[in-house]
């Protein structure tokens, strides 16, 4: 996806991850957060099947967000409540959007769920 379409989509990044996140820990399915600030976007994390730990910043997750919203263009992500047409609504984001931009932000990728 390009930046055009990005931004049009997405015109504050970071203001909705941090909006998104606010239903930590309740919505992450494949982690258990360890450390959460809120207010500095930055998460402690650890993955629930490989033990594995990760710190993940604003940055990242704005990353994450970017990739997800390149994978929904392409239908990569079928099954989730959000959508190009509505990824801008926090109130859309159930667990398996949230499990979803934390795995992009830490992984890189979907690998559960």
């Amino acid at each position: 996806m390009d930046d055009v379409s990005y931004k049009l989509i997405v015109q504050d990044p970071e203001m909705l991850v941090k909006e998104v996140l606010m239903n930590l820990p309740e919505y992450a399915q494949s982690f258990d957060v360890l450390f959460r600030d809120y207010e500095g976007i930055r998460y402690k994390l650890r993955d629930i099947e490989t033990g594995q730990h990760y710190e993940v910043t604003k940055a990242e997750l704005v990353v994450g967000l970017r990739l997800m919203i390149s994978q929904l263009a392409t239908n990569k992500l079928p099954g989730l409540s959000v959508n190009l047409s509505n990824v801008i609504d926090p109130c859309q984001w159930d667990v398996g959007a949230v499990d979803a931009l934390l795995q992009l932000a830490c992984l890189g990728e979907v690998v559960y769920g």
